[in-house]
């Protein structure tokens, strides 16, 4: 920029979010991997896993007699 070498940043440009732009939406990735403030995702084509630190578990479904399982 004007003559004055410009470092690099890791990522793609978000150019392609305004309205005028010439750049395409199909040139996007379609998978982010993510962290923020000790949690971690990953997301791809819809799909998403994440690490949640800190959350306390929940039992889904029947609560049985945990003695019986042994």
């Amino acid at each position: 920029m004007n003559g004055i070498e410009q470092t690099t940043f890791d990522g793609i440009s978000m150019a392609c979010t305004f309205p005028d732009s010439a750049e395409s939406e199909a040139d996007l990735r379609t998978t982010q991997y993510f962290e923020h403030g000790g949690n971690r995702a990953i997301y791809h084509n819809g799909w998403m896993a994440a690490a949640r630190h800190g959350v306390p578990w929940q039992l889904v479904g029947k609560q049985g007699d945990f003695d019986s399982d042994t």
